[in-house]
């Protein structure tokens, strides 16, 4: 079940794919099938899919870039849980999550229940475009939302075109001292 791939950029993009079952890369042991992948950029973009499975990211547990995963899925409906890219236990592999649900209006992501979403990715380095034209993000971004990601270089662009309604009263979000490496929040906010 595609254990020795490496690379699905652009495996699925544009296609009419609609959707894929909740056992898609797992194999009929239930092993996880791509144990390997670590580049998904833009694997599912531009699709028709409709919904994923919530523990999709479990299931590419060495992807490094998912740049675009989603991006321009408009069809795409769900409710971003908190453990979308794992958890303490099981922490992320991933660098670059850039543009990965940009253009999804239809996923609903409450930021007042986020506060530990990126948590598991502590080698983050790209989530700009993340939410971009995410209009059903909502809520105000929790305070510390970024801190474990250390390595971040870039948030530009990161809640444009969104409903966020503010940030967490304590203003960590831009507070970079524990982020040395990030130089660009260009248009972090923009409308």
């Amino acid at each position: 079940n595609c254990k020795k791939v490496t690379t699905a950029s652009t495996a699925f993009y544009g296609s009419g794919l609609e959707g894929f079952s909740q056992n898609t890369f797992v194999d009929s042991s239930g092993n996880i099938g791509l144990v390997a992948l670590t580049d998904a950029r833009i694997m599912f973009a531009s699709t028709k899919i409709t919904s994923i499975p919530l523990d999709i990211m479990y299931k590419m547990p060495k992807v490094i870039n998912a740049d675009g995963l989603f991006q321009g899925d408009s069809l795409l409906e769900f409710t971003l849980p908190n453990t979308f890219f794992g958890s303490n236990e099981q922490p992320s592999q991933l660098k670059s999550i850039k543009g990965l649900f940009s253009g999804c209006p239809k996923v609903t992501i409450d930021m007042n229940n986020t506060a530990s979403l990126l948590t598991p990715i502590s080698n983050l380095q790209d989530a700009s475009l993340l939410f971009y034209g995410c209009t059903r993000c909502t809520g105000t971004i929790p305070d510390g939302f970024f801190s474990t990601n250390t390595n971040l270089k870039t948030i530009a662009g990161c809640f444009a075109y969104t409903n966020i309604e503010g940030i967490g009263t304590s203003g960590s979000l831009l507070n970079t001292s524990g982020m040395p490496y990030l130089k660009d929040i260009s248009g972090l906010f923009s409308n």
